[in-house]
């Protein structure tokens, strides 16, 4: 059979991986639904971008700034 002669380091990393992913894959589901209603939306230079649609777009995009900064803090927390 195999030898498994990973030491504690490696332990632990599977352990903070098993705890952290939960968290980030939810976001990361979350950061891929804005990126594509992102994508839906007009071009900012568009003459379809209301003030209105200007506003959620701006919104949606900050949303996804903290989607991508909460994934980095959860990788960075747990290795």
């Amino acid at each position: 059979g195999s030898k498994d002669i990973s030491g504690p380091h490696v332990q632990l990393m599977r352990a903070s991986s098993m705890i952290r992913n939960p968290y980030v894959d939810s976001i990361n589901v979350v950061q891929a639904e804005l990126l594509k209603v992102l994508r839906a939306m007009p071009a900012d230079d568009s003459s379809d971008l209301t003030p209105e649609l200007k506003e959620i777009k701006k919104v949606r995009i900050d949303a996804l700034l903290l989607s991508i900064k909460g994934i980095a803090q959860g990788m960075k927390n747990s290795g």
